[in-house]
């Protein structure tokens, strides 16, 4: 038993459903990323800033349920006396409940995945826009102070 008086089994139970909480809540994370995405070249701030508003909140939501992941694997792990990882306590419980979360494990590897690719196209889009945008500030301010910017090329 452990602190909340719940044998392994239940707690590993508990970390599964814990697991696919967290999975979902990347996929929401990623679908707002998407849709943050479309937003930004549209000049809609007020439903960007509502977006970034909810990304923040599910991102806070992420991180406590995180916490409890980490608190709820190392129960787990005391009580088996093993490490606090889903691998090394899936080798101790029985085969269902460890199928069930090791299978949770690798549909929050997928999210986490799909997060990443995400953010790596946001960065990039950010970046080309940064750079654009850069470009055209250096072309007007060339053309303010009477440069040599030419219409022909």
């Amino acid at each position: 038993m452990n602190a909340r008086g719940l044998p392994p089994e239940e707690l590993v139970e508990e970390m599964t459903s814990l697991l696919d909480g967290m999975s979902h809540q990347l996929e929401d994370i990623v679908e707002l990323l998407k849709k943050e995405r479309h937003l930004l070249g549209g000049g809609d701030y007020a439903a960007l800033q509502s977006l970034v508003k909810d990304l923040e909140k599910k991102t806070i939501d992420f991180l406590e349920l995180e916490s409890k992941r980490n608190s709820i694997a190392q129960m787990i792990a005391d009580a088996l006396i093993c490490e606090p990882k889903i691998s090394e306590i899936a080798l101790i419980m029985v085969e269902e409940k460890a199928a069930a979360l090791l299978e949770a494990a690798r549909k929050l590897e997928r999210s986490m995945r799909n997060l990443k690719s995400e953010f790596d196209i946001t960065t990039h889009l950010l970046d080309e826009s940064k750079r654009f945008s850069e470009l055209l500030l250096s072309q007007w301010r060339e053309l303010a102070s009477g440069g040599t910017f030419s219409i022909r090329g």
